[in-house]
């Protein structure tokens, strides 16, 4: 886990020196700021080859054109992706990375607000735009927590997806303003676990069991999480109304063998437990009912310490 952070914290800390995107290498980046050298960016790829090697997609928004895509720190844990396009008469680039850098700071009830107040531009900046901001902030986009940079040459507003932990990153080379930003930022978010109404329903029960399992108790950005996590279970619960306890110990068996000899079970449990939490003193639907009720069976929630 320890190399694993100190990977991204490095990664992190190289992002800072790449270019804008879609912008050739200046060999003598201004004073205030500018542009550093781009790794693996300057190769065109097709938007498959992009999430193949990213496993994060970036689909074009209506109304887009002079779309590209392309991947950054390639041969990195955590490699880039990111798309170049043109959308409302603006050059724009969006960049997505996945991260565990969540801030130590954010509380398990923390609100988006929180968290976008917790952003700092060193680490959250992967847009390739280091320059002097003369106006910073707090944003929210979709219900994640934000932060963007504006001056007179470039502007960025960067997101944090906490569920499935990816870092957005929308920019461009001319001045903007806040409410702009954020407008485009929510006009190309396409959340990978679904809307952020949760509409979209786990695609079978191990999704939902793997989303259950990454709640995580107990750790930055957990109540955010559920909050996902149980609109999930609504979604699934109403896609799949005939669910039972038995389809549910099936795809728990067959689920648990995927995860190389570890027992899921505890974990699994916790994070029913929190999504239980979340329910206390709301009536549910019987099809919800029916599936907390099974998972607790299956998982019940560790014993208090």
């Amino acid at each position: 886990m320890k190399k694993k952070l100190l990977a991204i914290l490095c990664a992190a800390a190289l992002i800072v020196g790449v270019s804008a995107c879609g912008a050739q290498p200046e060999p003598e980046p201004p004073a205030d700021g500018g542009v550093g050298a781009v790794e693996d960016a300057l190769h065109n790829i097709s938007e498959q080859e992009m999430v193949d090697a990213t496993g994060i997609d970036l689909p074009a928004p209506d109304g887009a054109e002079n779309v590209s895509y392309h991947v950054l720190m390639a041969s990195s844990e955590t490699p880039i992706s990111e798309m170049d396009f043109t959308l409302d008469g603006k050059d724009l680039c969006l960049r997505a990375q996945s991260t565990s850098m969540i801030p130590a700071e954010l509380g398990i009830d923390a609100a988006p607000e929180d968290l976008a107040g917790l952003l700092d531009v060193e680490s959250y900046n992967i847009s390739g735009l280091n320059y002097e901001w003369d106006a910073m902030g707090t944003s929210l986009v979709a219900d994640r927590g934000g932060m963007y940079g504006i001056c007179k040459d470039a502007s960025f507003i960067a997101w944090l997806d906490v569920v499935p932990g990816i870092l957005y990153n929308l920019s461009m080379k001319e001045e903007s303003d806040s409410e702009t930003l954020m407008n485009l930022a929510e006009a190309v978010f396409v959340p990978l676990q679904g809307d952020a109404d949760g509409d979209a329903a786990p695609a079978d029960a191990a999704g939902l069991l793997t989303a259950i399992y990454d709640i995580q108790p107990g750790s930055a950005g957990t109540s955010l999480r559920a909050e996902e996590v149980v609109k999930a279970l609504e979604a699934f619960a109403e896609a799949n109304p005939d669910f039972s306890a038995a389809d549910l110990t099936a795809a728990l068996a067959s689920w648990s063998g995927t995860l190389d000899g570890v027992d899921p079970l505890e974990q699994l449990g916790a994070g029913v437990a929190e999504m239980k939490a979340y329910y206390e003193g709301q009536t549910l639907s019987p099809a919800v009912e029916a599936i907390l009720s099974a998972l607790e069976q299956a998982a019940p929630a560790p014993a208090a310490e």
